[in-house]
């Protein structure tokens, strides 16, 4: 069997060589911490949808998205 010919690379440019991480931008400080527009947005579901979350969602939750088998107690 014939091995596959490998592609030659070109070397990075001498400004790329030397970073090992890119540069990310500073967060910004003003931003809301995403836990409160979680509960902002837990707070305008009415009571009735909450109801009809399963209980057992965290243990089955392959049941619930794919139709594996239900674990029980």
């Amino acid at each position: 069997m014939a091995s596959k010919a490998h592609k030659k690379t070109r070397p990075l440019p001498p400004q790329s060589r030397n970073r090992r991480t890119p540069r990310l931008p500073k967060p910004d400080s003003t931003a809301r911490p995403i836990w409160e527009i979680i509960v902002e947005l837990g707070a305008s579901v009415p009571e009735s949808e909450w109801e009809k979350v399963p209980t057992d969602l965290a243990k089955n939750l392959h049941h619930y998205l794919h139709g594996a088998p239900k674990e029980e107690e």
